[in-house]
């Protein structure tokens, strides 16, 4: 272990880090291209809102890990700054598509 991550800790971020990918392709956000059409952004958000709630099958065991180290970045610093970069970047994306959408309504 500490010849590949350094420590227990470094070893928790690198895995919450891996896990938060997972996360952030369950989303849609990794494994596709930005869209400029305001109906395609309409029906990533809905997905993206949908599966935040209900994961799908694939990522449901992620889910239970993801809440654990959501937990523990409560009182650890780094896995903190993992957990606030990872909200950050989804905040972005969501906002990003509620733009295209209230753009092409006209507000």
């Amino acid at each position: 272990m500490g010849y590949h991550f350094g420590s227990k800790a470094d070893l928790l971020v690198a895995a919450f880090e891996q896990l938060c990918d997972g996360y952030r392709e369950m989303l849609g956000m990794l494994s596709e291209e930005p869209t400029a059409d305001p109906v395609e952004a309409a029906s990533k958000l809905d997905e993206a809102l949908r599966k935040s709630f209900v994961w799908p099958a694939r990522f449901r065991e992620r889910q239970y890990a993801y809440f654990g180290f959501w937990a523990m970045a409560r009182t650890d610093a780094k896995l903190r700054m993992v957990n606030r970069r990872v909200y950050d970047e989804v905040a972005a994306y969501l906002g990003m598509l509620l733009g295209l959408i209230a753009r092409a309504r006209g507000r």
